[in-house]
């Protein structure tokens, strides 16, 4: 609900699944980010994280063409700073942070809440408009997270059925 409705062209297999693998990898570096660094204060694992994700996009880069295209102008250059500051320098510590704090599940469920943000920043930097369906989808994020957070029992206690 948060994209909008979906449409034919929402149909793509290739598409779903390599969303799908996007979730589960995202899911599965929460986990062993936890596991083998859950002592790391998150700055330090922060840089080394992004420096491994640098040294790993340059190796793909030179092995897949040869080469290692650059920005070739100013503007470039400039969304290339804007890229590496905030969802980089600011938003990787903080997601290290959260882990550190809370545990990859809970991490993972506040993390939902991006595509609510992505749909606000849209509308206030980019003048994309804000359809219902999307205020619904993003309200229905929020309240997930938040009852996730406060731990809601999926049955209360008493509605549960007694064996006899």
């Amino acid at each position: 609900m948060i994209v909008g409705l979906p449409t034919m062209a929402d149909r793509s297999l290739a598409g779903t699944a390599f969303g799908a693998a996007a979730g589960a990898t995202f899911g599965l570096y929460l986990l062993l980010g936890e596991a083998v660094f859950g002592d790391v204060p998150a700055r330090p694992m922060a840089f080394h994280s992004m420096t491994g994700a640098a040294v790993g996009f340059v190796a793909v880069d030179l092995v897949s063409q040869g080469r290692l295209d650059l920005p070739s102008g100013g503007r470039q250059w400039l969304l290339v700073a804007c890229v590496v500051v905030f969802p980089t320098v600011v938003a990787i510590p903080m997601l290290f942070s959260a882990l550190g704090h809370l545990g990859a599940g809970p991490t993972a469920i506040i993390t939902t809440t991006e595509p609510v943000f992505t749909v606000v920043f849209g509308a206030l930097f980019l003048a994309e408009p804000i359809r219902v369906v999307q205020i619904l989808g993003g309200g229905l994020i929020l309240s997930a997270a938040v009852l996730a957070q406060r731990g809601i029992p999926t049955m209360p206690p008493t509605l549960r059925v007694r064996e006899p």
